[in-house]
């Protein structure tokens, strides 16, 4: 397994690029059997850890002795440029981490499941975008559980992973994070796609600051990243990059299997 770095105060990012408020690190670990994708292909799950282990990580990058990138977009899924960004990950053979709203997974199901059976990995990113630095523990709790349940009823499976709201959050958070057995995740590098929403600049961005062991910032909302997410892979790929999920780029356990997988679509409500 690879051992990923990881922060033991890491600070949390706000849009402006400025540090927000520390937290430390820790790591889940659970059993679960090994589950089995639309596609016929697995998720092993590793052996678990010593009771005494930690709760959960906290990372904003990976090891650097390989030239491996993990993807990440955030904000999603879209009814459109989600399915354009499947189509362009699938033609370089790379695979990202979706961190996904659970105000969209209620509208477009189908779609997240269309990711996960894709070997995509899928991130809680709270129900609808609210910063947690201004909600109760109570309302953060919330915003977590209800997403978990949508991507559960969507997948059959419930995230390890989790990416605040403009990576804000109180350092008092933490023990909500351990009581789901969350890992937070946060990024180095930062497409800056959500402001400039121009090709040609989040190409540049990435390109200067991307290097092995990076978990690159983009959105899976913004037409401009269907332009600039080709080029920048030509780019990388020509480096010797490959493009893998934040939990094989850090050595976390895969998701376990909570209920047979898409039996349950139909309850859903689209609204």
């Amino acid at each position: 397994m690879m051992v990923c770095g990881f922060a033991l105060a890491l600070f949390a990012m706000d849009v402006s690029g400025q540090p927000a408020l520390a937290t430390n690190a820790v790591f889940a670990t659970s059993s679960a059997t090994d589950p089995t994708r639309s596609d016929g292909t697995q998720l092993t799950k590793p052996p678990l850890h010593s009771e005494s282990a930690p709760l959960f990580h906290s990372f904003n990058s990976g090891p650097s002795h390989e030239k491996l990138i993990a993807l990440t977009f955030d904000d999603g899924p879209h009814a459109v440029i989600t399915p354009k960004l499947l189509d362009v990950l699938r033609a370089y053979k790379a695979k990202a981490t979706f961190f996904v709203l659970g105000e969209r997974v209620k509208l477009y199901p189908m779609i997240l499941r269309q990711i996960f059976d894709e070997g995509h990995e899928i991130g809680n990113h709270t129900y609808s975008h609210r910063s947690l630095a201004a909600l109760s523990t109570e309302e953060i709790e919330h915003e977590i559980i209800e997403t978990q349940s949508l991507i559960k009823q969507a997948t059959g499976y419930e995230p390890s992973l989790f990416r605040p709201p403009y990576g804000a959050f109180r350092s008092n958070t933490r023990p909500v994070f351990q009581k789901h057995n969350l890992n937070v995740i946060m990024w180095s590098v930062d497409s800056k796609d959500w402001s400039v929403r121009n090709e040609n600049k989040i190409y540049d961005v990435v390109i200067t600051h991307a290097r092995s062991g990076s978990i690159v910032l983009f959105h899976d909302i913004h037409p401009a990243i269907l332009d600039a997410l080709p080029r920048i892979l030509d780019t990388l790929v020509a480096d010797g990059y490959q493009f893998i999920t934040v939990s094989e780029l850090c050595g976390l356990p895969p998701l376990a299997p909570l209920a047979p997988p898409a039996t349950r679509l139909e309850s859903l409500s689209v609204k």
